[in-house]
């Protein structure tokens, strides 16, 4: 019943479902559903529905499409193979390094403004971020251990797996597989992976974060080093406001890289200079192992 496409035909395919997805997305923004986001159920609630929908939009569709569009089946995603240790430590070191910068640049993002001509769209753009906004403060908020462990598992590992499969394992694999041009598959993912979150005002760092989960995908060879490396990313962002929230740390944390406003130059060009340096340092091991 199904075959398997060429890398061109299946690109396509991918991309007119991306395009569905992305329009659903806009227009699901433009709606207005009023969700009582301090109440602790209709938190749990929103939770569940944010696990079930990232089984529903991204994973499920993910793996249908490699099951019965090409030869590899699962193993498209490169789930088979493990980094090593060494360079998933320095993965993670690297995205954590790179916090401050990412957001320094988030906080000059902020500052951006479209043209007067386009004020209509500019003022839909912040809309919908800030419904996005409202409702990622509400779960981050959650000072009670269970929301931390329900914000760890739906923030950390779901967004983790289920992204970095559609996006890295999917997308860019099959944009690869068509172009045969790694870097601009890396950059297009990155831009459509920011264009989905639906918040433009912090598109530049999420693009940037992107980019480098594209690249640590293409250096290692295996999904699970963008996995761990995204969870890491989320699930630090958790449990800093957890703690933050709670007064075992200190609010001087925030310039750190939690708080895109409260991030200096002081700790944004020392987190590029350590981000560069990481970069290269994957970068040679990645050559060192090909040569080897």
């Amino acid at each position: 019943m199904f075959k398997v496409l060429s890398a061109t035909k299946f690109f396509i395919v991918i991309m007119i479902y991306f395009v569905l997805l992305l329009g659903i997305t806009i227009w699901s923004s433009t709606a207005d559903a009023p969700i009582d986001i301090s109440s602790p159920h209709a938190l749990l609630f929103l939770k569940i529905v944010q696990a079930i929908s990232v089984l529903v939009v991204f994973i499920f569709p993910a793996c249908a499409f490699v099951l019965f569009f090409t030869s590899e089946k699962m193993n498209y995603f490169q789930l088979n193979k493990l980094p090593s240790l060494f360079f998933a430590l320095i993965s993670c070191l690297l995205i954590v390094c790179s916090l401050p910068f990412i957001s320094y640049l988030e906080s000059l993002n902020k500052m951006m403004s479209l043209p007067h001509a386009f004020s209509g769209i500019e003022q839909w753009m912040k809309s919908s971020e800030l419904k996005v906004q409202q409702i990622e403060e509400a779960f981050i908020k959650d000072r009670s251990l269970m929301g931390l462990y329900t914000n760890i598992f739906v923030i950390g590992f779901m967004a983790a797996l289920s992204e970095e499969l559609f996006f890295r394992g999917l997308i860019q694999r099959a944009l690869v597989n068509a172009s045969k041009n790694v870097h601009l598959s890396v950059w297009i993912t990155a831009i459509l992976f920011s264009a989905f979150h639906m918040q433009f005002y912090g598109f530049l760092p999420r693009m940037l974060l992107g980019a480098i989960l594209g690249y640590l995908f293409v250096w290692s060879g295996s999904l699970w080093t963008t996995i761990i490396v995204h969870f890491l990313n989320n699930t630090a962002v958790v449990i800093i406001s957890y703690l933050l929230g709670s007064g075992i740390l200190p609010p001087s944390v925030e310039q750190m890289g939690m708080e895109s406003d409260k991030v200096t130059l002081a700790w944004a060009l020392p987190s590029f200079a350590l981000t560069l340096i990481g970069i290269f340092l994957l970068n040679r091991i990645k050559r060192s192992t090909i040569l080897s």
